[in-house]
């Protein structure tokens, strides 16, 4: 038997999470699946369904991987600082001070691009880069999660309420966090930006992929394939029961409805694979953006990476 480790985000939804909670990840007679968290240097067969920056910091190292599918949403990733701040707008984040969460000791520290995306897109609808604030890093301490029980308090809402304080004592000049309604009303915080209002695509879009390591592609196609047509099935249960989608989703990563609501996320539309020109178009973009920050020190070539006839694929088998 065949053991394929499968890593997938414990932090945003994907169809993933779906799955897990629908009973359709299981194994089988040929193949044992170990969901998890996994670095894969050591791994020969595995798949990693989570944000693309990690994926690519790792194809721009050299790994031999595929890209095989997308998922994606739209949600609010806002910009505040205190009602009493003299910074209105975006241009006026120029010298300020803003926090990012950094975990020491990672080779590759995805969630703190989770946090940088928005804040750079942030800063270029005001013709500004990254250069022109402060960064204040932020130390946390995350534990690889291989198929455990998702935190007794979510990362976003941890960093929430680090940064929230952070602003209040006056160490930061802007945060970039989505907080509760109610929450931004008690702090007496004023939104100055919000990706979901930003007219650039980078800004609105988010993509998840799929990536397989090549050597699962070569000697195992048929689970690669199988893997995505489970995928489809839970696009499918999610497309005719979209109200029981928030709970799953809850009970797999720990999201509080709070959280759900302020980040405006798009249940049906998340729970959805593609590989579109449009998805590659967007990859293409992020790409540039990671040369841009020094996340990534190599020019990935986006047409060779993808190979989307494995989700064509998958979706005959799953119609």
């Amino acid at each position: 038997m065949e053991t394929i480790h499968y890593s997938r985000c414990r932090v945003i939804p994907t169809p993933t999470c779906l799955a897990v909670q629908l009973g359709l990840m299981a194994g089988t007679e040929r193949v044992r699946i170990e969901l998890g968290d996994y670095n894969h240097q050591e791994d020969r067969l595995w798949m990693r369904h989570a944000g693309h920056a990690k994926a690519m910091w790792a194809r721009a190292q050299g790994a031999s991987t595929r890209l095989v599918a997308f998922s994606g949403y739209e949600c609010s990733e806002p910009v505040y600082v205190r009602d009493d701040s003299p910074i209105r707008t975006a241009a006026g984040l120029r010298g300020r001070r803003v926090p990012l969460p950094r975990v020491p000791g990672r080779p590759f520290d995805v969630d703190r691009e989770v946090f940088l995306k928005p804040l750079s897109t942030c800063l270029a609808s005001a013709g500004l880069a990254m250069a022109d604030v402060t960064v204040v890093d932020v130390d946390f301490d995350r534990e690889k999660r291989c198929d455990m029980e998702p935190e007794a308090t979510h990362f976003f809402e941890q960093a929430a309420h680090r940064f929230c304080i952070m602003l209040e004592r006056g160490e930061v000049d802007a945060i970039v966090t989505a907080l509760p309604e109610e929450t931004v009303a008690n702090l007496g915080l004023r939104r100055i930006y919000d990706s979901r209002e930003d007219p650039a695509p980078r800004a609105r879009g988010e993509l998840r992929t799929v990536t397989v390591s090549q050597a699962l592609l070569d000697e195992h196609r048929e689970v690669v394939v199988d893997m995505l047509a489970r995928l489809l099935r839970a696009e499918k249960w999610a497309a005719r029961h979209p109200q029981q989608i928030a709970g799953l989703v809850e009970r797999d990563l720990g999201i509080s409805p709070g959280l759900y609501r302020a980040r405006g996320l798009d249940f049906p539309g998340w729970s959805r694979l593609h590989c579109s020109p449009a998805d590659l178009a967007l990859l293409a973009e992020r790409e540039r953006m990671l040369r841009d920050h020094g996340t990534i020190t190599r020019e990935v070539d986006i047409a060779g990476w993808i190979d989307g006839s494995v989700l064509e694929d998958a979706r005959r088998i799953a119609a």
